[in-house]
C-alpha cells in the first residue's frame, strides 16, 4: 500500500487534450520495467498503469524520490516534456527539480486503493 499519497501522470495534457498514443502508460511502464525469468516483464514495483477517471495514467510511489532519484525524474520529466496533468507534486517539489506549478490538483484519497 501507499504510504503517502502517490504522484499520478495523467493522459491528458494541461490544454485538455487526451495524450497520444493512446497505450503511452503501457508503452512508459514497460520502458521502466525488467525482464525476469523466462523473458517475463516484472514491472517496478514502484511505477503502475492505472484508468482514473476513463484517463490512463501511471501512479508512482512517492518513495521512489528517495530510491531511484534518476528514474523518478525520468517519469516526471516526461510528463512535463509531454505537458501532462501531474497530480500529487505539490509536497514532492523539494525533492525534485520539476516547476511545482506544473502540478494538477492534489491526489484524491482514493487513489490509495493501488498497491505497491
Amino acid at each position: 500500500m501507499f504510504n503517502q499519497p502517490p504522484i499520478v501522470i495523467y493522459g491528458i495534457t494541461r490544454s485538455g487534450h487526451k495524450f497520444r498514443p493512446s497505450d503511452w502508460a503501457q508503452r512508459l511502464t514497460t520502458a521502466v520495467a525488467s525482464s525476469g525469468p523466462g523473458r517475463h516483464i516484472r514491472f517496478h514495483p514502484q511505477v503502475r498503469m492505472a484508468t482514473l477517471d476513463g484517463i490512463n495514467c501511471v501512479v508512482i510511489a512517492r518513495q521512489l524520490a528517495q530510491q531511484e532519484p534518476q528514474l523518478f525524474e525520468f517519469l516526471l520529466r516526461f510528463g512535463e516534456d509531454n505537458q501532462l496533468r501531474i497530480d500529487g507534486l505539490e509536497s514532492t517539489a523539494a525533492t525534485t527539480t520539476i516547476d511545482p506549478a506544473l502540478a494538477g490538483e492534489a491526489v484524491e484519497r482514493t487513489l490509495l486503493h493501488a498497491t505497491f
